[in-house]
């Protein structure tokens, strides 16, 4: 699956190889990320990141073991990889050009404080660090889905840090600090009511966001990430009820003793732009001595009266509800906001490293994309 679109037919080696065939005679370095995201939907319990890690383990030896040949004629080798760290892009040019016609792996095969067979969330990121020890494959603790990621974004529940997501098993409930609660109609039949979100769900302004992940290398990566986006002139627009200051769900087909009838969104796009801006901006002070790597991610979609999954809180159990929306609508004001920001930046002549920046919809003649590598030749590293 790549963007939440099925490959079918697409094997990991396949893409693999053919990253190694476009950039290992060119000036360019290719990044592959992997989401681990088993059957089951999300925090089902048939995830177990600490067994993906080991297969992966065994993926990358056999890939790497001198018998695996692109279509382009060329025996893949470790030497064909190199490490997303602060020195391979920052600390000199020496590193900076080792990177060069080289891919990098990211793997994320954990949620936040996720277990799995091997019984605590410690025992399991110990046994990832274990299985990828000795790769060129760099594993983030506690990053495996791009989700609503509430706690990173600094919302917090009745005084407690909000959930990135409810645990597999548990209902949207008052027992745990569940910002889903609070955006969905509870009870049955006549008794319908709403919790009141403005008394137990905040983003105190001291608080902030932060998207910083351990890494099995023991230095940070700080990936900004968070998929779902609420615009409400957009829901507007397309429909959508907005009359309350927020985007209420009206399921007219359920029936009268369904429960969970009806959601509320409030607006988040100016909060999505504020994090990526905040991103650009710790990226571009960084240094090689601060132990940080960044990944920007202006990737997601908005949320669409004519897409269910786009509305739908994610579930505890299976299901698609949060997989996709209306992707090329935020590409289109992310893209547009990323090139006015780095072009800020430049005329203020404030230039650094931008980290990694994902995109969406993105051509090689984008503004973005021409901002981006304008402000990197603005600075130099030693």
């Amino acid at each position: 699956m790549c963007n939440g679109e099925n490959l079918t037919g697409i094997i990991l080696r396949d893409v693999v190889c053919d990253l190694v065939d476009k950039v290992s005679s060119g000036t360019e370095t290719a990044m592959l990320i992997l989401t681990y995201q088993p059957p089951g939907g999300i925090g089902s319990n048939n995830r177990n990141g600490g067994y993906y890690a080991r297969n992966l383990r065994k993926f990358y030896e056999t890939l790497t073991g001198g018998t695996v040949v692109t279509d382009g004629g060329i025996t893949v080798s470790a030497d064909h990889f190199v490490l997303y760290k602060p020195s391979t892009i920052l600390g000199s040019k020496e590193n900076a050009e080792d990177a060069r016609g080289k891919v990098m792996i990211i793997a994320r095969p954990t949620q936040e404080d996720e277990t799995d067979n091997f019984g605590t969330a410690t025992a399991t990121w110990d046994a990832i660090k274990t299985a990828l020890d000795g790769t060129k494959i760099l594993a983030l603790n506690g990053c495996g889905t791009a989700k609503d990621r509430w706690g990173k974004r600094g919302y917090v529940v009745r005084g407690e840090e909000a959930l990135d997501i409810v645990p597999f098993g548990q209902s949207f409930t008052t027992s745990i600090p569940c910002v889903e609660y609070y955006l969905t109609q509870t009870g049955s039949g006549f008794s319908l009511s709403w919790p009141d979100y403005a008394a137990n769900v905040t983003r105190p302004a001291d608080k902030g966001a932060d998207f910083s992940y351990p890494t099995d290398e023991g230095y940070t990566c700080y990936y900004q990430d968070w998929a779902r986006v609420v615009s409400l002139d957009y829901i507007s627009e397309a429909g959508g009820d907005v009359s309350s200051g927020f985007y209420h769900i009206k399921n007219t087909g359920l029936g009268i003793w369904d429960i969970y009838a009806d959601y509320r969104w409030y607006e988040s796009l100016q909060e999505k732009k504020d994090c990526v801006a905040q991103t650009f901006g710790l990226a571009l002070a960084s240094k090689p001595e601060n132990n940080v790597v960044y990944i920007n991610s202006l990737c997601g979609y908005l949320v669409d009266p004519g897409i269910e999954d786009s509305y739908t809180p994610f579930p505890n159990t299976t299901g698609s509800a949060g997989s996709t929306g209306n992707i090329g609508a935020l590409a289109s004001i992310m893209n547009d906001y990323l090139d006015s920001i780095v072009t800020e930046a430049g005329l203020a002549q404030e230039t650094g490293p931008t980290g990694i920046v994902l995109m969406d919809f993105v051509t090689a003649n984008s503004s973005a994309v021409g901002a981006i590598v304008a402000n990197n030749f603005k600075f130099s590293i030693n």
